[in-house]
């Protein structure tokens, strides 16, 4: 059924899932990757949420917004190309039968094919009129529901058992689920495999990475590019953090001088080790104050400060709010805790 028939998708459409802001300033950082989803009908709204969530990991592991997303609506023609962006478009069609498009729809869908620098079909979206022209003589990952219809229009693939199939610009899925595979495949073509590691890990998909990494130490070790020796001294400052060594003792055991490790993490971070260090251990601190019964103090115990005083102020610094108030939001929410502060 065409979008347009849709009454009550009207709430929905252009929705600015993460606060893009791309239409209404009318600029946009050029640097970012943006991604419009496309559906049928609000049913499938859960699928973008899905498929956005992947996205969602990956810009809170990475230092920056990599992925900013939408949903938009076929009938509506895009605004503000950017030829200079990288721009996806991901249709996500069902399993039950092709996706209609009225006469304005298939003329503002052949602008959308013609500017998105990559486009993802799901479902039934490989219908779509000249879904497989582009990329001319490539399969698709066709649901074996439609084997039949699909081996009519002559799609290529309509009898491959295949859930995902990339070529060219042009990716494809049988359904959401298995789509989670290209958006992560994305995020791996555009920031590497670390961080697409890094994302699967936290979505729950099966890696191969042997121990896991918390975003702060994460984010260090993307920034230095994977450096091996401030990877390893990040690993070693995360598995010392109730009983903190002196940066001469981690440099010692990676066997370099600390003048060395100083160096490179200046050159680097931009930082120093002692920062570093610090900032992985408020990391956890405020993870414990979350998702723990822990006191204040008990947390910062944890992370091997020994002044609660301290621990206040160096976590104020960072988070921007008092270790007793995260504590607090974790059992009231932050808007009671936030109400409740401005009357104390």
């Amino acid at each position: 059924m065409p979008l347009v028939e849709l009454p009550c998708m009207s709430q929905f459409l252009d929705f600015e899932i993460n606060r893009d802001t791309e239409e209404t300033s009318g600029s946009f950082d050029t640097d970012a990757h943006f991604v419009d989803f496309y559906i049928p009908e609000i049913s499938y709204l859960g699928d973008v949420g899905l498929l956005s969530s992947v996205l969602e990991a990956a810009n809170s592991l990475s230092s920056r917004s990599i992925y900013r997303w939408r949903l938009r609506d076929i009938s509506t023609p895009r605004k503000n190309t950017d030829q200079s962006s990288v721009h996806t478009s991901i249709f996500l069609g069902n399993a039950r039968g092709p996706w209609l498009l009225c006469e304005d729809e298939r003329r503002h869908l052949c602008r959308i094919f013609r500017f998105s620098k990559h486009i993802v079909l799901i479902g039934g979206a490989v219908f779509l009129p000249g879904a497989k022209a582009i990329e001319e003589n490539k399969p698709l990952a066709v649901h074996s529901n439609f084997f039949d219809a699909a081996a009519e229009e002559n799609i290529e693939g309509a009898c491959i058992e295949h859930h995902t199939i990339s070529h060219g610009r042009l990716r494809s899925a049988t359904t959401a689920l298995a789509a989670v595979r290209l958006i992560l495949a994305m995020v791996e073509e555009d920031e590497g495999s670390y961080l697409a590691g890094l994302v699967a890990d936290q979505i729950g998909l099966p890696t191969n990475r042997q121990s896991r990494t918390s975003r702060r130490a994460a984010q260090m070790i993307r920034q230095s590019k994977g450096d091996p020796i401030i990877e390893a001294a990040i690993r070693v400052m995360s598995n010392h953090v109730e009983n903190p060594l002196s940066i001469g003792q981690i440099a010692d055991k990676l066997f370099v001088s600390e003048r060395v490790l100083q160096r490179l993490i200046k050159a680097l971070l931009n930082t120093t080790p002692l920062k570093v260090y610090r900032l992985i251990r408020l990391e956890v601190a405020h993870n414990l104050l979350r998702h723990t019964n822990l006191s204040v103090m008990e947390a910062s115990t944890a992370v091997g400060f020994e002044s609660r005083r301290h621990f206040t102020y160096w976590y104020r610094t960072v988070y921007g709010n008092e270790p007793h108030q995260t504590r607090l939001a974790a059992f009231q929410g932050s808007r009671e805790v936030a109400q409740s502060s401005k009357q104390g």
